[in-house]
């Protein structure tokens, strides 16, 4: 079992539900060691807020690192699904690693290869190895299948700002 504070490379929100899809299935918890209401308040000092995420923010930014984006598609797994665009038609990311790729002159969101049953991406730093996808209005499918129905040809471009 991984520490409280630390995520698998593979972990996603959804994979560390609990089996009912509540919590975080991480670890048992003893009723007894709950704290019950009325025993002690949480101190003021270091409490948040957790904003209520909004679908803008799953929004994929090539630019950024092809680390940052694989964090960003596992966070957002299964709500709301990190998101991007391709031809003006909206893609969500479901699996995907980052792979050291030097591409000189490579924009962000170029595709550079579609190899075996991946897509690589152009990212900010490094590339984005693709593995599963789902266009609009569909199911998701294996890049391969993905790659193979779109077309998807090496030089195409991922992101709102694509031509």
């Amino acid at each position: 079992m991984q520490g409280d504070d630390e995520a698998g490379p593979d972990v996603t929100t959804q994979a560390g539900a609990g089996e009912d899809g509540e919590g975080t299935g991480a670890q048992a918890v003893r009723v007894d060691d709950v704290r019950r209401p009325g025993e002690g308040a949480q101190p003021a000092d270091g409490a948040t807020y957790a904003a209520k995420i909004h679908k803008a923010e799953a929004i994929i930014d090539w630019k950024a690192s092809a680390a940052d984006i694989d964090r960003q598609v596992r966070a957002f797994d299964p709500v709301p699904g990190a998101s991007t665009r391709l031809a003006g038609e909206r893609v969500k990311l479901w699996r995907a690693h980052p792979v050291q790729s030097v591409v000189p002159g490579a924009a962000p969101g170029t595709v550079l290869a579609t190899e075996g049953d991946t897509i690589v991406v152009a990212c900010g730093d490094g590339a984005l190895e693709i593995a599963e996808l789902q266009p609009a209005g569909g199911r998701r499918m294996n890049a391969a299948a993905f790659a193979a129905g779109h077309r998807l040809a090496p030089d195409a471009r991922f992101g709102a700002d694509a031509p």
